[in-house]
């Protein structure tokens, strides 16, 4: 099975990642490592901890912080994702 993977730049309102993956469960990669791999800069100075919020994205209209949201975790097939200041 495969997922799909949308992020989009709400400042910019450009399509910046468009990718099907398969779906994995118990992948060890977090959502913002993942779009950090992908070459989107994703904003965080406490290392992923969660204490600094900077890397808060709208995953499927729902606001999480990235650091704290395994890509494995993700119950939807279609996922979308927004960042405000890209």
């Amino acid at each position: 099975m495969f997922r799909k993977i949308t992020v989009k730049g709400k400042a910019s309102g450009k399509e910046l990642l468009n990718q099907t993956i398969p779906k994995v469960k118990n992948t060890g990669i977090c959502l913002m490592d993942y779009l950090r791999n992908n070459s989107l800069p994703i904003a965080s100075s406490c290392l992923g901890e969660g204490v600094c919020q900077k890397c808060l994205v709208h995953l499927n209209k729902k606001k999480v912080l990235s650091c704290q949201v395994m890509v494995s975790e993700i119950e939807n097939d279609d996922i979308f994702i927004e960042v405000d200041y890209l």
